[in-house]
């Protein structure tokens, strides 16, 4: 496959990210006081700051019969999700209680836009829950203007180490440089994140747009984070056999900007990506960073796919997929069924046979041969703080070198 035949099927997509504020809520539910002084006058900024401490709002905790008897009594549960497994959880949920589901896939941009203006006009007929993964506009769009309902759960907790449910994690996704391994064989071809800057490797590297997909634009801020960028700084001179000079802040935002430099091609789609990649019959050695997930249909779509999981600095990266009920939710109980479900082996059934996702229930199976511990090892995490803080500037960035 030539160069433009792949340009053809990755075709560049944009998207204007929006943000709401004020409504859902009263406005006294935005506000807290510190432990230290209820009368802090500290900025909004600081008050905002995605990893504030939230009010305390504990529950009593009903039992999960309790539970279900209230679930019951409530209306139709409507779900909002990214992912198509979730349908069929969903369904299963439905036939098992006697709940009637309402699910809707969106996109990612589309769900958080159509959730913020759900809460923002007060729709009472909108989503109850939702499972999204763009921590920076969950951020922005939905923990600052407090449209997230805060609850806990002991029971939970003792599965995920977390009690606090107001933005739980239902499970974490990996995505991954991934190549096409017909002409290396065994060999790990990709063993450096800098080989994609490389001039002589020029247009052989995709990606979906960061600006179709935020959890790519989280991915790049963060390797703009000071422990991130120095392990690239280190790579690059592993890579180059001298030391990085810089035109940018940092290591992360140079990696970025040569990445940019040497053509990256931007798709609207990791499955079309990974196809493109892994296409038997090509003359050259295509690269992509796409969901480790892939790998699951690779062998049913006669592709050529490998991951070398010794690549410096890292493989790839993480990011939590997370369960949020909403403050204006009319089926609360439903909700707190559904994320339940999805936490216990009947409901992560549905993608337990992904490799790369990662229950945050680690009691549960996962595919593949690298745990979600070993994965953390070789690959960054999201920081959802960091995130928040950054990507704006990253965006920015991005934007006055294309």
């Amino acid at each position: 496959m030539k160069r433009k035949l792949l340009c053809a099927l990755l075709c560049v997509s944009t998207v204007a990210a929006t943000m709401m504020t004020g409504c859902g809520n009263s406005s006294e539910s935005t506000k807290e006081e510190t432990k230290e002084d209820v009368s802090d006058t500290s900025s909004e900024t600081e008050k905002t700051d995605a990893t504030k401490e939230t009010q305390d709002v504990k529950e009593t905790e009903m039992t999960q019969e309790e539970l279900i008897e209230a679930a019951k009594a409530e209306g139709t549960l409507r779900v909002y999700g990214v992912h198509s497994y979730l349908e069929k959880a969903a369904a299963a949920f439905q036939e098992k209680y006697g709940i009637t589901v309402e699910w809707t896939q969106l996109g990612e941009t589309e769900l958080m836009d159509k959730v913020s203006t759900e809460c923002q006009a007060g729709i009472s007929d909108g989503a109850d829950l939702i499972f999204a993964q763009d921590g920076a506009r969950i951020s922005a769009d939905l923990i600052t203007p407090g449209y997230i309902h805060q609850w806990s759960s002991d029971r939970l907790g003792a599965l995920t180490g977390n009690s606090d449910m107001s933005l739980s994690v239902f499970e974490y996704s990996a995505k991954a440089f991934i190549y096409n391994n017909e002409k290396t064989g065994e060999t790990p071809y990709l063993t450096n994140i800098w080989m994609v800057t490389d001039p002589q490797y020029k247009g052989f590297f995709s990606m979906k747009d960061p600006t179709a997909e935020g959890v790519n634009f989280n991915f790049l801020t963060m390797l703009t984070s000071d422990e991130n960028a120095a392990k690239m700084a280190e790579a690059y001179k592993e890579y180059y056999g001298k030391d990085i000079t810089l035109t940018t802040d940092n290591a992360g935002y140079e990696f970025i900007k040569m990445m940019y430099e040497n053509g990256v091609v931007l798709g609207t789609s990791d499955t079309k990506i990974s196809e493109a990649i892994g296409a038997k019959g090509q003359s050259d050695t295509w690269v992509g960073f796409f969901a480790v997930q892939r790998f699951a249909t690779a062998a049913e779509k006669d592709l050529a796919l490998a991951m070398n999981t010794e690549m410096s600095p890292f493989v790839g990266w993480y990011y939590p997929i997370y369960s949020i009920i909403l403050e204006n939710a009319q089926n609360k109980n439903a909700a707190k069924l559904f994320v339940e479900y999805m936490l216990s082996e009947e409901g992560w059934s549905f993608w337990s046979e992904n490799v790369g996702d990662y229950n945050a229930n680690t009691s549960l199976p996962y595919a593949g041969d690298i745990s979600f511990e070993d994965w953390k090892k070789i690959a960054i995490g999201e920081d959802l703080d960091y995130v928040y803080k950054n990507r704006a500037v990253v965006e920015d960035f991005i934007s006055s070198i294309q």
